[in-house]
């Protein structure tokens, strides 16, 4: 496993006129469901910075073995709002609190500043509750031009793609990988990679999809869950560097 040392830092900050962010999510899930009422009570309150809202809900089946016969039904835990630009999200349910941006990215720090204060404001209404799982998400798509008559070479880009066997496979259209790698501080990451339909004219689109969490040995004290969230950034910078090259970051200060 990686330290990420102090010459890493410096590379995990560095910043670029035009990150490929599209959703950044930091998410918080409870040990036990919460009560439905809290979430309602919640909501209300909520709205104030997020007017728009609907209800979030799960599908299930129930089935009757003694009719033979099975029905679907839908389950109400929450609400997803958001504000009316519907750039900041905010999904309250029963089982997460999450918060989210869409691009375009503000920052870590504003993001970070606005996911706390909702964080204080969620547990002065639903109370203390113990965590089983903390993570954040980034959803990263790069767009790389192309000219219709040449190829891409992934390799030029990213250093995190399919490993193929022989040039017979250099005709491969789309591609879909995921990775998950052990961290240091009991976290994980999950790594979703793959090419998408691009919406740029002549480009070619690629996701990075970083999902790290810890769900072992969770700190429940405000100060300590969001060092822990700060050490998993720096985990997700890290790894988002080493999955690029010289070549993407250019196109990310264009």
């Amino acid at each position: 496993m990686h330290r990420i040392g102090e010459e890493k830092v410096t590379v995990m900050n560095q910043p670029y006129k035009r990150p490929p962010i599209t959703e950044a999510v930091i998410e918080f899930r409870p040990k036990q469901p919460l009560d439905i009422r809290l979430i309602s009570k919640a909501e209300a309150k909520f709205r104030k910075n997020y007017p728009l809202s609907q209800n979030f809900s799960t599908m299930g089946v129930r089935v009757n073995p003694a009719m033979q016969s099975a029905d679907v039904h839908q389950e109400y835990v929450g609400h997803r709002l958001c504000t009316n630009d519907q750039t900041d999200i905010l999904t309250i349910t029963t089982a997460s609190f999450a918060v989210a941006r869409l691009a375009p990215y503000p920052g870590w720090d504003v993001f970070r500043k606005r996911a706390e204060e909702d964080w204080h404001q969620w547990k002065s209404i639903v109370g203390s509750h113990q965590l089983n799982r903390i993570g954040i998400r980034y959803i990263n798509r790069i767009d790389i031009p192309v000219e219709p008559t040449k190829k891409i070479d992934l390799d030029e880009y990213l250093k995190c793609f399919p490993e193929l066997p022989n040039d017979s496979f250099k005709a491969l259209t789309h591609y879909a990988m995921q990775l998950v790698l052990p961290l240091e501080d009991n976290c994980q990451a999950i790594i979703n990679t793959g090419s998408v339909p691009a919406p740029l004219l002549n480009h070619a689109s690629f996701i990075l999809d970083f999902d790290i969490s810890r769900e072992i040995n969770l700190p429940q004290r405000d100060d300590e869950i969001w060092n822990l969230i700060d050490k998993i950034r720096e985990y997700k910078n890290y790894i988002f560097e080493q999955c690029i090259t010289d070549k993407a970051r250019a196109l990310f200060n264009e």
